[in-house]
């Protein structure tokens, strides 16, 4: 299948339409609608999941053109949830299907990389938060690890640099319990992926190694062995530069 009629010029200019003032609260604060941008990113995803060919979809929505704006959206923090998602989804799209070519397209995003690291553990998804908020705090945390597991087969150096190792093992610590089991999986395969890139002088050194310890009784063995993993490399890492060993204790 070929997808859906649409113009790829109008969703671009959706997705780059920001927000639209709708008005004024009591209070005087103003009030914007992300209506365009929501509209837009629900046609995008639409059609990349109808049409099954990838040749199709990359001329119609070209990444250099299309991710850019797709970061920049999920960039916004003022966005509703459901807006961060769906641009998440979209990327994460793109990623998917050709890592190669576009993974790049994303880390030139100035802030981009950070944005998908903070966005774990930026919005609240605990058992006390409102369930709607938690449910769509959740699906945005879990697609950005998506995201960052697609990037770190190409950008693992800019994953690192955005702190991305301290944001998933905040992310997985705090709320291990309230993601889904691949979800919680796959952090800690990408920490694996980032963790040896940690230096004995590392500020977050101590913490990263407390975090992966308290994985290693967990009830599911791919989570344990992620985590022996990464202590494993951190091991190696400190024999080589003649560090404190017992810092694994």
């Amino acid at each position: 299948m070929f997808g859906i009629e649409v113009d790829p010029s109008d969703i671009l200019e959706g997705l780059k339409s920001s927000r639209d003032f709708e008005g004024k609260e009591d209070t005087g604060e103003p009030t914007w609608s992300y209506q365009r941008q929501k509209d837009s990113l629900e046609l995008f995803n639409m059609d990349i999941l109808i049409c099954d060919n990838v040749d199709a979809i990359f001329a119609k929505y070209r990444p250099g053109t299309f991710l850019p704006a797709l970061c920049h959206i999920f960039m916004d923090t003022n966005a509703p949830l459901e807006v961060l998602e769906s641009a998440a989804r979209a990327i994460t799209y793109f990623l998917d299907v050709h890592v190669d070519s576009t993974a790049r397209k994303v880390v030139d995003v100035p802030g981009a990389v950070a944005a998908f690291c903070k966005a774990l553990v930026l919005f609240p998804i605990s058992d006390d938060t409102d369930p709607d908020t938690a449910r769509m705090s959740r699906d945005v945390a879990e697609q950005s690890v998506k995201v960052l597991e697609l990037l770190c087969r190409r950008e693992a150096k800019s994953v690192f640099e955005a702190e991305g190792l301290q944001c998933l093992l905040t992310f997985v610590t705090s709320n291990g319990s309230n993601v889904h089991k691949d979800t919680l999986q796959c952090s800690l395969s990408v920490a694996s992926m980032l963790v040896g890139r940690l230096k004995l002088d590392h500020p977050a050194l101590p913490s990263c190694v407390a975090s992966l310890t308290c994985f290693l009784e967990h009830k599911d063995s791919v989570v344990v062995d992620h985590a022996l993993e990464s202590l494993g490399s951190l091991t190696e890492m400190l024999s080589r530069g003649g560090g404190a060993l017992p810092m694994l204790d």
